[in-house]
């Protein structure tokens, strides 16, 4: 009779299609992610209860949520133990893309490339100098540590092959600590998503905010995270640790204590972090 309940079970979470993917879900995951959903907004579903914060159509955080997943069965070679991720986004691989931090430079970099703003893309590298992708395109002399660049690009700022070139050099030349220059703190009652929780020096580490929801009649707030996996090349949408007997990805803002707990890495509350030139357009919506 046991034996009879476990296939019984078994088959029921196959129906449910918990067991189609290699990265195993529980029951309890299930409930919280569509198979078929093609985008942050549609793989993920919420908590009862909850609904997503407004955004306005075409921001940042508009542009996050919409980002392609891979196929809810797809695999790929290094991925991260399966305990730790919920599934991958599905953007074109970067060879250069090896540290956290730059995941968020990147998504930042892609928003404003895919809407034409050319003139809004730009980061700071070791130097302390800012870099702007307009000017790495036209030609750039620059002489960082013992290396001399001539940056002039071939073809256009239109052309993702330039961008694909001008993020590689940002990212060589970069590290969290140059990205804390482009940044400023964030009350963690006001995330959003395109937020990060950054720790600096040589062991820190990085996760972006890709979505964000609240609970209208108690307020609470609830975020998903991603981070890049090395050497893969792949961002993926982190397990909450602290949730696996629910099975929920969603991270909560309300919590005992001040830590963030990830699969790899333990932030603080304090570690949230928003793009300099997002504050004003984050403050009106």
């Amino acid at each position: 009779m046991l034996r009879t309940r476990h296939i019984l079970c078994y088959t029921a979470l196959l129906m449910m299609g918990a067991l189609c993917c290699p990265t195993f879900l529980s029951a309890q995951s299930a409930s919280f992610i569509n198979p078929a959903g093609t985008t942050i907004e549609t793989r993920f579903t919420l908590p009862e209860g909850y609904k997503r914060v407004p955004v306005q159509k075409n921001s940042y955080a508009y542009f996050l949520r919409r980002l392609p997943m891979l196929p809810y069965d797809a695999v790929s070679n290094n991925s991260p133990p399966e305990s730790q991720h919920v599934g991958a986004l599905n953007l074109y691989p970067m060879n250069n893309m090896l540290k956290e931090i730059q995941l968020c430079v990147r998504l930042r970099g892609e928003y404003f490339f895919r809407r034409e703003q050319y003139d809004k893309i730009g980061f700071s590298i070791v130097n302390f100098q800012r870099v702007f992708y307009r000017e790495f395109v036209e030609g750039l002399m620059m002489t960082i540590g013992d290396k001399s660049y001539s940056t002039k690009q071939r073809l256009g700022v239109e052309r993702y092959s330039s961008f694909n070139g001008y993020l590689g050099f940002v990212f060589i030349n970069s590290d969290i600590n140059t990205t804390l220059l482009d940044v400023q703190s964030v009350f963690i009652n006001d995330i959003m998503p395109g937020d990060m929780f950054i720790q600096s020096g040589s062991s820190g580490g990085a996760v972006i905010v890709l979505d964000v929801a609240y609970n209208p009649s108690t307020g609470d707030r609830i975020f998903l995270l991603a981070k890049n996996h090395k050497p893969a090349r792949v961002a993926y949408v982190l397990v909450n640790p602290k949730e696996r007997w629910s099975g929920s990805p969603w991270y909560k803002v309300k919590t005992e204590g001040d830590k963030i707990v990830t699969p790899e890495f333990v932030f603080y509350k304090h570690d949230l972090r928003r793009f300099q030139d997002m504050m004003v357009t984050t403050a009106q919506k």
